[in-house]
């Protein structure tokens, strides 16, 4: 995936959900983006600040390409595991 004018910001992380819900903390400063890849199994996201469900929110497959998510003040995604055991990859990224 091309990221034009983008810079990464801080480290790549990875995270293995259970059946709750997760939310990545600590949101570097100057971060506008969230770029988040699902590897093992399909979960759900909400841009909102509700809670996500197994039936209840976008759904990211195994399959899909990574996802880049505009934050801002009003936006922190919430991240559900379809099922227990999704290993969920993520990375901030800010304007350069």
């Amino acid at each position: 995936m091309q990221i034009p004018n983008l810079t990464r910001i801080g480290s790549h992380q990875k995270v293995t959900l259970s059946t709750s819900v997760f939310s990545p903390a600590d949101v570097p400063d100057k971060a506008s983006y969230l770029m988040i890849q699902t590897a093992t199994q399909n979960i759900r996201i909400v841009l909102d600040g509700s809670t996500p469900t197994t039936t209840n929110g976008f759904q990211l497959k195994t399959t899909d390409e990574p996802m880049l998510i505009p934050l801002n003040g009003s936006i922190l995604p919430n991240i559900l595991a379809e099922t227990s055991g999704a290993v969920v990859q993520y990375q901030f990224f800010g304007s350069k």
